[in-house]
């Protein structure tokens, strides 16, 4: 039997630091990502989606996290959040 484990440090910040219904408010902090278009490593917001509200957008890098599932929206790309609370999300291409 294998077992393998993935730990990633994130920096933090205060959601206290953006207005609730900006996107900011939704930060969890930042990590490091690579993608392909870039060639390399990015610095990537991480945000906690259950702090996403209707109207909220965001553009990448961004990595959108929550317990079911994490989106990954590459650099160029846009997200936002519908009536509906669903995802959005629009390539860059």
């Amino acid at each position: 039997m294998v077992r393998a484990g993935l730990t990633a440090p994130a920096t933090t910040t205060r959601r206290g630091s953006a207005r609730p219904n900006s996107a900011n408010y939704a930060i969890k902090g930042t990590r490091r990502a690579y993608f392909a278009e870039s060639g390399d490593f990015v610095e990537t917001a991480v945000y906690d989606r259950y702090a996403l509200t209707t109207g909220m957008t965001l553009t990448g890098p961004a990595i959108v996290e929550e317990r079911e599932s994490t989106a990954v929206i590459g650099p160029g790309g846009r997200a936002r959040v519908d009536a509906g609370l669903a995802l959005i999300v629009e390539t860059g291409s």
